[in-house]
């Protein structure tokens, strides 16, 4: 009987030597082995680490909303997010997205 290749599990980004010697390369490998288990390809190293401090330490994110029927009025926003990914602050609308990355 031939399995199918649906079947098996999907091949993880490859992982440089440097990424290796990263303090937070196990915690990475417990990601990896999550995601083949659930038969999914994660994300490669360099972006995961970025993921994971930006939730640990929180981000911004600047965006334009353009429809009409969207839960926010049309224009540009800042918003600015704590650890957890909490919303913590909302900025906006602005005409120009300048005026949102200032913010």
């Amino acid at each position: 009987m031939q399995m199918s290749d649906a079947c098996t599990a999907p091949t993880q980004p490859a992982s440089t030597a440097e990424d290796c010697a990263h303090p937070r390369y196990r915690e990475y490998q417990a990601y990896r082995n999550a995601m083949s288990i659930q038969l999914v390809t994660g994300a490669s190293f360099k972006s995961w680490l970025r993921q994971t401090e930006e939730r640990e330490n929180g981000s911004e994110c600047v965006f334009e909303v353009t429809s009409k029927r969207a839960p926010l009025a049309r224009g540009w926003y800042k918003h600015v997010f704590g650890p957890g990914n909490i919303l913590e602050h909302r900025f906006g609308p602005f005409s120009e997205r300048h005026d949102a990355e200032c913010a």
